[in-house]
């Protein structure tokens, strides 16, 4: 069960960061997946402190699975911390996609 749980972790970790690229980078961000790599690593950094919040918050309920607080609280912290960090890294505006009506005739 423990290993299983692992690589399920590990898989939905890989497809979380894969999406969160491809979001970004459909968007038009600048360096998506600088965004993306800095929003890993500062929620790992955050979340291992805030684990013993989490267990302790977990052991405080009753009736609630310890897992379930865990991964609630985790996924809370990482979508801020993605909010945050795509905020923080944000470039100019984006410019518009030229299309081919748009673009000037050439003079005669």
């Amino acid at each position: 069960i423990v290993l299983g749980s692992g690589i399920g972790a590990i898989v939905l970790m890989l497809l979380g960061f894969l999406i969160s690229g491809w979001i970004l980078k459909g968007g038009r961000a600048r360096k998506p997946w600088r965004v993306t790599w800095f929003s890993v690593l500062i929620s790992a950094l955050l979340n291992v402190p805030l684990l013993f919040l989490w267990f302790s918050i977990a052991n405080s309920t009753d009736g609630l699975p310890v897992g379930a607080i865990i991964a609630l609280g985790t996924a809370v912290v990482g979508a801020l911390i993605w909010l945050w960090m795509t905020w923080a890294h944000r470039g100019p505006a984006v410019q518009p996609i030229e299309t081919p009506a748009q673009t000037s005739a050439p003079a005669a």
